[in-house]
């Protein structure tokens, strides 16, 4: 499900109800050459009882980038008949840094 903002930025909502409740919003701006970039994400997640709040707080922050660098870069090339081209991980792009949008947990 995708949200207009202002011009040339969106949100994305996403929620699941799978072991606990969670729910997510990525912002996102396109600029001027149509390259697009990760704003924000702001997620909410009932946990039940926590010991360690921010354990929980990097293995979920953990588990969004990871995601997002997949939806963002993560590919497998296939060949004719379906043969796998993509041979190791050494090439496969993972979300760095400077790419890494502003999080929020509420």
């Amino acid at each position: 499900m995708g949200v207009a903002t202002s011009e040339g930025r969106a949100r994305g909502i996403a929620c699941t109800n799978y072991l606990s409740h969670s729910a997510q919003v990525v912002e996102v701006s396109q600029d001027d050459r149509q390259r697009i970039s990760r704003r924000r994400i702001v997620f909410v997640l009932t946990a039940g009882s926590v010991l360690n709040p921010d354990l929980v707080r990097a293995q979920v922050e953990g588990g969004l980038l990871w995601g997002l660098g997949a939806a963002a870069w993560g590919e497998i090339v296939l060949g004719s008949g379906g043969t796998i081209e993509t041979q190791n991980f050494d090439r496969y792009p993972v979300m760095r840094m400077q790419s890494t949008p502003v999080m929020k947990c509420i």
